[in-house]
């Protein structure tokens, strides 16, 4: 059972850790069963004239209970009816009315419904598994996901910068990074942290086991959250991704503190308790990660890893990568429904579009134990946990060097503020409190903007392929042009293997709304 689209194939050779359950293979190895069209009419009936994702849908609209009965029906309607997008759901809504799910050693969904709401009312045929051969690629792809190996071409690249942070002096960072809006990997970080030495799964559940936390859309216990994501085989694990952990588990604040290169630089601590949501304890196992955004409301970000590693890729602002199609008011973004997929589909595809355009400038790198990832204003990025129980600290920040973005954004794009409930009066309530603490931010230009501009040394030393010619020093910069119009620009006369790469929705995508951190 090879890759379930071309995608795949491009990504190289791959193995699955298990076949799918329910006996589900991707749609081109039905040519090779002579028997597969008419086994799909008659396990479907009328319903094999509709495609699969409206099965899927009219599927949604059921009950758990209905759709289990389904399943005895044929090995074909087992196969949809098992589909554990619509396991994930129904759990959900038990999760959402108060009820709890005990994660069976399965490791699905649907096993976990099943053994926790209604193990007499739910036929136990339904549960096994199936040795007859479905094919739908809709059905395998979010399988085929969740169980293949990550290529390691996805990890061989390192071009995002590191520094010692230990011999990086605040007025240093600030210089070097902040002010050339560069990312960089910041080794030895949080090494001091007493984090370092206890965070982990054992010491996380002696003490806070019973507490929950925001895990996805729901909240879990920290005990069965670890449950979960030893066990599960999503195409998109979940993983705790928690702004209130605070309050829930107090005792963590003591193990880490914001290093010196951040200390009293947040502008939104202006606004005391009534500011945006700006700190996340985010633990997660390998495979599950954050999908590629912008950080909320112009704002800058530092994340630190206490335990694991997590794959970091960043591309500029205004350089959405193939595959991410961000409305053109920015406040949404459509994209494959998982990581994983995105880099079957699009890495090799993002990978020769920077290779041919360097003012794409792709930074790719690992960040390890005791290092951390600093996240200019406006950068897009993705994050992919490469271990178990892979822990890390993020906070966001209000920068001095960022403040008129700040303030553009929180006044022009009032829907896309977020993390507070006062989003329609954040503007005038930051600049009320720049007034009383910081008026000399105010008096500057806010249309010149205090950053230096730092343009990729390739746009600065050569010409891309195919322009007229090199630019004249002083006459035009691209980085200044792609801060204050966030778009990109197309240097001379593109090939077609050159032009901007296509965004357009495919198969399995959705759109995100409120942008938020993540890592």
């Amino acid at each position: 059972s090879g890759p379930w689209v071309g995608g795949g194939m491009e990504a190289g050779p791959s193995r699955l850790r298990r076949r799918h359950p329910l006996g589900v293979y991707p749609l081109g190895n039905s040519l090779l069963d002579a028997g597969a069209p008419l086994r799909r009419c008659a396990g479907l009936g009328r319903l094999s004239q509709l495609s699969d994702d409206c099965i899927l849908g009219i599927l949604r609209n059921l009950s758990a209970c209905s759709c289990a009965e389904l399943a005895s029906v044929s090995v074909v309607l087992r196969a949809f009816s098992g589909y554990e997008e619509l396991w994930q759901g129904f759990c959900l809504q038990l999760l959402d009315a108060g009820g709890r799910i005990s994660w069976p050693e399965a490791g699905t969904w649907r096993v976990a419904y099943a053994s926790s709401v209604a193990p007499r009312r739910i036929s136990s045929s339904s549960l096994h598994s199936s040795s007859a051969r479905v094919y739908s690629d809709v059905l395998y792809r979010s399988f085929y996901c969740g169980v293949v190996d990550l290529d390691a071409r996805w990890l061989a690249r390192d071009s995002l910068p590191r520094v010692n942070a230990r011999f990086l002096s605040s007025e240093d960072f600030e210089r070097r990074f902040e002010r050339q809006s560069r990312p960089v990997i910041l080794e030895g970080f949080a090494e001091s942290w007493k984090a370092r030495s206890r965070w982990s799964r054992d010491w996380l559940l002696e003490r806070f086991g019973d507490v929950p936390f925001a895990v996805g859309p729901c909240e879990l216990p920290l005990r069965d959250f670890y449950a979960y994501a030893a066990l599960n085989s999503d195409e998109a694990p979940l993983f705790v991704f928690d702004r209130f952990f605070p309050d829930r588990a107090p005792a963590l604040l003591e193990d880490y503190e914001v290093p010196e290169f951040f200390r009293g630089r947040d502008l939104f601590d202006l606004l005391g308790a009534d500011r945006p949501a700006f700190r996340w304890l985010l633990i997660g196992n390998r495979r599950s990660g954050s999908k590629w955004h912008v950080d909320p409301n112009k704002t800058s970000a530092w994340n630190a890893v206490v335990r694991g590693r997590k794959r970091w890729l960043l591309l500029p602002p205004g350089c959405p990568p193939p595959g991410v199609s961000p409305s053109r008011d920015g406040s949404e973004v459509t994209q494959p429904l998982s990581l994983i997929e995105w880099f079957f589909n699009f890495y090799g595809e993002l990978r020769r579009y920077a290779e041919q355009n360097p003012s794409w400038e792709l930074l790719e790198g690992t960040c390890g134990p005791g290092d951390a990832v600093f996240v200019p204003c406006g950068w897009w990025h993705c994050v992919l946990n490469l271990d178990d129980d892979t822990i890390a600290v993020t906070q966001n920040y209000a920068s001095e060097t960022h403040v008129h973005s700040v303030r553009r954004f929180l006044r022009e794009k009032r829907e896309q503020v977020s993390g507070t409930s006062s989003k329609d009066s954040l503007a005038e309530r930051f600049d009320a409190a720049l007034a009383a603490s910081r008026p000399d931010l105010l008096k500057k230009d806010p249309h010149l903007h205090s950053v230096e501009p730092r343009e990729p040394l390739a746009a600065r030393e050569s010409p891309m392929p195919g322009s007229a010619g090199a630019k004249a020093p002083g006459t035009f910069s691209f980085w200044s042009h792609l801060r204050s119009t966030g778009r990109c620009l197309a240097f001379g006369t593109a090939s077609p293997s050159a032009a901007v790469p296509p965004c357009a929705p495919a198969m399995g995508e959705r759109a995100d709304q409120e942008s938020q951190p993540g890592g």
